[in-house]
């Protein structure tokens, strides 16, 4: 490998880097893919569906701000610390979304007692993936939580305020109609506070193997492969096609 060159720009130039679009997927939302935005004076109006379903993201009455260098000096859409009716939402013909993976970073006030939403669907609790915390317990619910290790439920704050990888780890029982991202169910309260890079989400249960390749496409391409548990495969190199 020539010097400077990381092991994703080595994948990328050979034409070999992994891309969630050999599943099959719920919807896919990517911050980095300009195509997939449109703004207005900064602020996002629309967010593209990239799995090929349509299921496109339109504004909430206030609208989150794309920032070129939100997250580890990579595209994010950016929620108000403040919180608010802030958030893209989708609706439409019932599907099965079955996991959701994602990369965000929470930037709220500490400590917090009420949850905050980085991802809804429907009006019904299930499949709801939120931060859930009091002064001094962090509670990750329906959620894995990747930073260094493997947990959901107790975590540090520091963990909790950096960038993180998610997996939701409830199935739905149900049809969904209605996506949130960065909002619980369309209300003012609670809302997500921080950054969200990008959601995948996928219309099968994935195996281990196959979670685990996401997540390592995802680690690598937002900067956050350290953030990996030591043990996990994608740890020292990003997913390949056809490895």
């Amino acid at each position: 490998m020539p010097r400077g060159v990381s092991p994703l720009d080595e994948a990328r130039l050979q034409g070999r880097l992994w891309s969630p679009n050999v599943f099959r997927l719920a919807a896919w939302y990517d911050a980095a893919d300009l195509a997939t935005l449109a703004t207005e004076s900064g602020a996002v109006t629309n967010w593209q569906d990239k799995s090929g379903n349509g299921r496109n993201l339109t504004a909430m009455p206030s609208r989150p701000t794309y920032t070129a260098n939100g997250l580890n000096n990579r595209p994010a859409l950016s929620w108000p610390t403040s919180g608010g009716q802030t958030g893209m939402t989708w609706t439409g013909a019932a599907f099965n979304p079955v996991r959701t993976f994602g990369v965000a970073r929470y930037e709220g006030a500490t400590p917090f007692g009420q949850t905050s939403g980085l991802m809804s669907y429907n009006f019904a609790g299930l499949n709801d993936i939120f931060l859930a915390g009091t002064a001094d317990r962090w509670l990750f619910d329906r959620l894995v939580f990747l930073n260094g290790s493997e947990s959901s439920s107790d975590v540090a704050l520091p963990a909790v305020a950096s960038p993180f990888l998610w997996v939701d780890n409830v199935t739905p029982t149900a049809g969904r109609t209605t996506i949130w991202i960065g909002n619980d169910r369309g209300g003012a309260s609670p809302a997500w506070r921080g950054k969200i890079s990008e959601v995948v989400s996928t219309l099968f249960e994935p195996t281990l193997r196959d979670r685990r390749t996401i997540e390592g496409y995802l680690a690598w391409k937002w900067g956050l492969e350290a953030n990996l548990p030591a043990n996990h495969p994608f740890r020292n190199r990003p997913p390949l096609i056809g490895a």
